[in-house]
């Protein structure tokens, strides 16, 4: 009986705070970290910035080549066809090559540095390049002035374009199991087996 008593008064102890109007204590909620990416958001990693400084100079360079093979292409082409003017004909047809080969110069520079932009949006912002160009050149009388205005914008614009289209670096792809033949050998007490292992 003794036993029995102390412990109905110790669930009395207990169940008195409650019936008082006491709630029992809550355990205390991790508060949310305020820094970190957004639910959703794709971490951006260390190293990220330094590889698009990287692809940005080689996009710089597949520029350079689209612009020569542009001229190569383009100026041959339109000697062709003004047959009467060549170096006009070489000049209009260089330009007009050009305008498609720059930006997949800067694609495809961009696209071997694990990139994934797309062209559209580099001859888009090519063509918006230019046009803003253009338009700050036209009040100007300097011909070297308007030349570096009309060069450096589209510039801009494409690999900017690039970038802005680009979701920083894409993942490298998991090499695929296919299927591997191999000879193989085995040794034992009474001889020898020979035959072909491999994966499927």
């Amino acid at each position: 009986m003794t036993a029995r008593a102390a412990r109905l008064g110790l669930a009395v102890l207990i169940a008195t705070p409650l019936a008082r109007g006491q709630t029992a204590p809550v355990p205390a909620q991790p508060i949310p970290a305020l820094s970190g990416p957004a639910p959703g958001e794709r971490p951006r990693r260390p190293d990220e910035d330094v590889h698009r400084a990287r692809r940005m100079l080689a996009e710089i360079l597949g520029l350079a080549a689209g612009l020569a093979a542009g001229g190569i292409v383009g100026g041959g082409l339109g000697c062709l066809a003004n047959t009467r003017d060549c170096a006009l004909g070489a000049a209009e047809g260089a330009v007009a090559v050009a305008i498609f080969t720059a930006p997949l110069g800067v694609f495809t520079a961009g696209s071997l540095m694990r990139g994934n932009g797309g062209y559209g949006w580099t001859l888009l912002g090519g063509v918006a390049g230019f046009g803003l160009g253009l338009a700050l050149a036209a009040p100007i009388n300097n011909s070297t002035a308007q030349a570096v205005l009309l060069s450096f914008f589209p510039i801009v614009g494409m690999i900017a374009s690039y970038e802005v289209t680009s979701d920083g670096v894409a993942p490298r792809e998991s090499p695929t199991m296919g299927t591997s033949v191999l000879p193989a050998l085995a040794l034992t007490s009474t001889g020898g087996t020979f035959g072909a292992a491999g994966t499927f």
